[in-house]
């Protein structure tokens, strides 16, 4: 007979590699909308201001892009050279042209993506 024990160490044997390694279509989702976002930093900027968002400029976690994720239901840590999901955390290649865009918003370049 199993008792409370050896079930719930079963469970979590059968569930542990799921709850460590990051959901591959989470890494598709970012990368699928981080190449949505195309051309001039401007453009992205439009963009971006046409869906309503804001964030903290220097903040991976709360900038205008993460919190652009986060609405995918994505938590991503963001910077000019880099992304990744907060959990587990592995650094991913940021496109240049979204670059470009962080590293202008965090000079304070998009005040109307400024969060208030």
């Amino acid at each position: 007979m199993l008792t409370e024990y050896d079930v719930i160490e079963r469970t979590l044997r059968l569930l542990g590699p799921v709850m460590h390694a990051p959901p591959e279509n989470d890494v598709k989702k970012v990368e699928r909308l981080l190449n949505g976002l195309q051309g001039h930093p401007d453009k992205i900027a439009a963009f971006l201001h046409g869906q309503g968002m804001t964030g903290t400029r220097g903040c991976p976690e709360s900038c205008v892009l993460a919190n652009f994720f986060r609405r995918s239901g994505l938590r991503v840590s963001i910077s000019p050279s880099s992304w990744s999901l907060i959990d587990p955390w592995e650094p991913h290649a940021m496109p240049r042209h979204v670059g470009k865009f962080l590293y202008r918003f965090d000079l304070g370049e998009y005040q109307e993506l400024e969060a208030e």
